[in-house]
């Protein structure tokens, strides 16, 4: 096992808190003090699709931007949204590797079904390798509802030309 399994679904305080979480899920801040030549190697999950930061940057930025367009026009409601952090403890781990990432799986597929119990909907998941002196850790968003879904030709087609 490489994670830990404990776990908190924690609300965001304000909406400004929520804003500046998916900047820094996303390392979209306009100072980008979290972006490194490691970021690209950080991975984000929607439904259920494992998306690397690097090549598909446009898919991400997509998703963050109708994520905060919702949130702007008050279609989603920030104060049922909700946050999750796991780390895997091993500072020697830096990267994830296969089972690592088959093991995150299996927790938020574990992580998703709890939430769905209480009427919540799993919006995405992001790794970060790029954090030198933090462990290797994903994080999970929730909501009372899906805020933003893709259009399906948007997504088709920012998907099709990837590797």
């Amino acid at each position: 096992m490489y994670f830990k399994k404990e776990y908190n679904l924690l609300p965001f305080k304000n909406k400004r808190h929520l804003q500046h979480h998916l900047n820094y899920l996303f390392r979209t801040d306009g100072q980008q003090k979290w972006t490194n030549e490691l970021t690209k190697r950080n991975m984000y999950i929607i439904e259920h699709k494992i998306y690397n930061f690097g090549p598909e940057k446009d898919l991400w930025i997509l998703f963050k931007n109708g994520l905060e367009k919702s949130i702007k026009s008050e279609e989603a409601d920030w104060s049922k949204m909700y946050m999750c952090r796991i780390e895997c403890p091993d500072s020697k781990i830096f990267h994830f590797n296969e089972k690592m990432l088959n093991e995150m799986i299996e927790i938020l597929d574990e992580v998703e079904a709890k939430a769905d119990n209480e009427g919540l909907k799993f919006l995405c998941a992001v790794t970060h390798e790029d954090q030198k002196n933090n462990y290797v850790h994903f994080h999970m968003l929730f909501c009372n509802r899906k805020p933003y879904d893709f259009e399906k030709e948007e997504v088709a087609d920012k998907t099709e030309n990837m590797v």
